[in-house]
C-alpha cells in the first residue's frame, strides 16, 4: 500500500493506482495503517476532484469512501476544524455538487453516509459537514429522485441542531411537498426500502415547528400513502404540528374526510385542544358551531370504520369532550358501535397498553356522567367483564373500583375481586373503594352469602400488607398522609364487620388505627 500512496503523491497512473488502492482499503488494517498519510493524500484528493475528469472523480472518491468506512480515527481526521487542507477538500465538494444526479453524485452521498452510520461521534461529524457548507449543499440537491440516496444524511444533520438557519427552515417547509415513498411493482425488496425511506421523510416533517400549514399539509398527504407505517407515523406527527388554529381545520377536515387515519388525527387535535375548564367550553363552542355534537357522534361512531387499532387513540378526544348530554347520546344511541371499539381494544390488548388504558379512561368518565345505572351503558360493562384476562387486569380492576363506587348494590359480585392483593399503582383508589364496600356491607345495601371467605379473609391480607407498608415508610408526604388516613379508616369500618373469632384480622386493624 506504501507504494501506491507513494504513486498517488506523484500522480503516477492515477486511475488504476486509485483503483487498487481502494481495493486495499476493504482490509480494516489498511484503513488504519493509511491514517498516517491522510495530511498528504487530502491536498492531492482536492486537486483530482477538480480536474473535469469524472472516472478520475469516482475513483478518488471511492477511495476515500473506504478510507471512512468503519473508521472513527479517519473520520476524526475527515471532521478537523483545524486543519486547513480537510476544510479545503470539502469547500471542493460543498462547490461542485450541485449538477443533476450521476454516478459521481451518488459516490458524495454514499462518502457523506459514511459519517452516520455506525458512527461514535456522528453528531459532531455531522455538525463539521453543516458548518462547511456541505449540508446547505446537499439540501439544495434534495429531490425525490435523489431523496433514497441521501435523505437519511440530511436528517441526521439537521436533527442534530439546535438551532436552525431560515433557509432550513424554509428547506423543511417544504419538504412535506416531496413524493418520496411511493411503492414500486418491482418486487417486495423495493416496498422495503420505499418504506424505510419514507420513514426517514416523516421523521424529516416532524423538525418543523408547529404551524397550521404544515398540519394541513400533513393531513392533505397521508390518504396517498401506501403503507400503514407511513400513514401511522403521518397520523401521529400530525397532532405533534397542530396549532391553535388547527382547531377549525380539525373539525372541517373531519366531515369529509374518507380516509379513518385522517379522521384519528383530527379527533387527536380536537381533544388536544382541551386542559382545562374554558378550554373546554372553547373547544364544545366550536364544535357545536361547526358540526354539532350529535353530527361528530354520527361520524366517529357510525361514518369512520377503524382500520387499524392506533386509530382508536382518537377516543382521547371524547374524554376531553364529554359532558352529560354528550355522554347520554353516545350511550344511547351507540352502544353496538362501543362494543364493536371495545372488542378490538381487549383483542389487541397485550400489545397495545397505551391504547387500552387511554380508552379505558374513556369508558370510567362515560359510566360516570351517565347519571344512574339505567342510563349506563349496562351491555358494555358486562362485556368488559366478561371478558376480562389478566392482561386486563390492571384497567379492569379500576373499573370494577369505579362500579363498586357508583352502585355497589348492582355489582356486588365484584366487591371479592377488589380485595384480592394491594394494588401498588393506586392504592388509594383501592382503600376509597374497600370503604365504600364496608358501608354498603354494614348497611345491608350489599349482602354476601360468605361474608368471611369471599371478602374478609382477603382483605386481612391486603391490610396486613399495608401496616406492613404503614411501618416502613414513616414519611411525611401528602400522599402518605392520604394513604394514612385512607387505610385508618377502612380498617375502623372493618372492624363494624368482623365477627368473633377473627382475631388476626381484629389485630390488624386495630394496629393500623393505632399508628400515629
Amino acid at each position: 500500500m506504501e507504494e501506491l500512496i507513494h504513486k498517488i503523491q506523484t500522480s503516477d497512473n492515477l486511475l488504476e493506482t486509485l483503483n487498487k488502492l481502494g481495493d486495499e482499503l476493504r482490509e480494516e488494517h489498511n484503513r488504519a495503517a493509511i491514517h498516517a498519510h491522510l495530511p498528504t493524500l487530502i491536498p492531492q484528493f482536492s486537486k483530482f476532484l477538480l480536474q473535469p475528469l469524472p472516472k478520475l472523480h469516482l475513483e478518488t472518491l471511492r477511495v476515500v469512501i473506504n478510507v471512512l468506512a468503519n473508521s472513527d480515527a479517519n473520520r476524526d481526521f475527515f471532521t478537523d476544524p483545524q486543519d486547513s487542507h480537510v476544510r479545503g477538500f470539502w469547500d471542493v465538494i460543498a462547490g461542485s455538487r450541485v449538477a443533476d444526479m450521476d454516478d459521481v453524485t451518488k459516490f458524495v452521498f454514499i462518502m457523506l453516509g459514511q459519517f452516520i452510520y455506525d458512527a461514535a461521534h456522528k453528531l459532531r461529524y455531522v455538525a463539521y459537514l453543516y458548518d462547511v457548507g456541505v449540508v446547505r449543499a446537499v439540501c439544495d440537491m434534495i429531490t425525490e429522485e435523489t431523496w433514497r440516496d441521501i435523505g437519511e444524511f440530511v436528517y441526521e444533520a439537521l436533527a442534530g441542531r439546535e438551532m436552525r438557519s431560515g433557509r432550513d427552515r424554509e428547506f423543511l417547509r417544504l419538504v412535506v411537498d416531496m413524493r418520496v415513498d411511493e411503492e414500486e411493482e418491482e418486487g417486495e425488496g423495493e416496498d422495503e426500502e420505499d418504506e424505510e425511506m419514507g420513514s426517514v421523510w416523516v421523521d424529516l416533517i416532524g423538525l418543523n415547528k408547529p404551524s397550521n400549514e404544515i398540519y394541513n399539509k400533513v393531513l392533505e398527504v397521508i390518504p396517498a400513502k401506501n403503507s400503514s407505517l407511513i400513514k401511522r407515523k403521518l397520523f401521529a406527527l400530525a397532532s405533534e404540528l397542530a396549532v391553535d388554529e388547527s382547531l377549525t381545520a380539525a373539525i372541517d377536515v373531519i366531515s369529509t374526510t374518507s380516509d379513518s387515519y385522517v379522521f384519528a388525527a383530527c379527533c387527536i387535535t380536537i381533544g388536544n385542544c382541551i386542559y382545562d375548564k374554558p378550554t373546554f367550553e372553547a373547544t364544545r363552542t366550536a364544535v357545536d358551531n361547526q358540526l354539532g355534537i350529535a353530527k361528530l357522534a354520527a361520524l366517529y361512531f357510525d361514518k369512520n370504520k377503524v382500520s387499524d387499532v392506533v386509530q382508536i387513540q382518537s377516543i382521547h378526544m371524547w374524554t376531553n369532550l364529554l359532558d352529560t348530554r354528550a355522554a347520554q347520546e353516545i350511550t344511547t344511541s351507540y352502544q353496538s358501535q362501543l362494543l364493536a371499539i371495545t372488542k378490538i381494544v381487549l383483542d389487541n390488548s397485550d400489545y397495545y397498553k397505551e391504547i387500552t388504558a387511554l380508552y379505558f379512561k374513556f369508558i370510567k368518565k362515560l359510566i360516570r356522567l351517565s347519571g344512574d345505572h339505567k342510563s349506563m351503558p349496562s351491555n358494555l360493562v358486562e362485556f368488559i367483564l366478561d371478558n376480562d384476562k389478566a392482561q386486563q387486569q390492571e384497567v379492569v380492576i379500576e373499573l370494577k373500583y369505579l362500579l363498586l363506587q357508583l352502585y355497589p348494590e348492582q355489582y356486588a359480585g365484584l366487591v371479592g375481586d377488589v380485595v384480592q392483593s394491594v394494588n401498588t399503582r393506586n392504592v388509594l383508589e383501592q382503600l376509597k373503594t374497600v370503604a365504600i364496600v364496608n358501608n354498603a356491607l354494614r348497611d345491608g345495601t350489599i349482602k354476601l352469602d360468605k361474608l368471611e371467605e369471599a371478602y374478609l379473609v382477603p382483605l386481612g391480607r391486603v391490610l396486613s400488607q399495608l401496616l406492613t407498608q404503614l411501618d416502613t415508610q414513616g414519611n411525611e408526604t401528602w400522599e402518605f398522609k392520604a394513604f394514612q388516613n385512607n387505610l385508618k379508616y377502612v380498617a375502623a369500618t372493618t372492624l363494624g364487620l368482623v365477627e368473633e373469632g377473627n382475631s388476626d384480622l381484629v389485630d390488624t386493624c386495630n394496629r393500623i388505627i393505632e399508628r400515629s
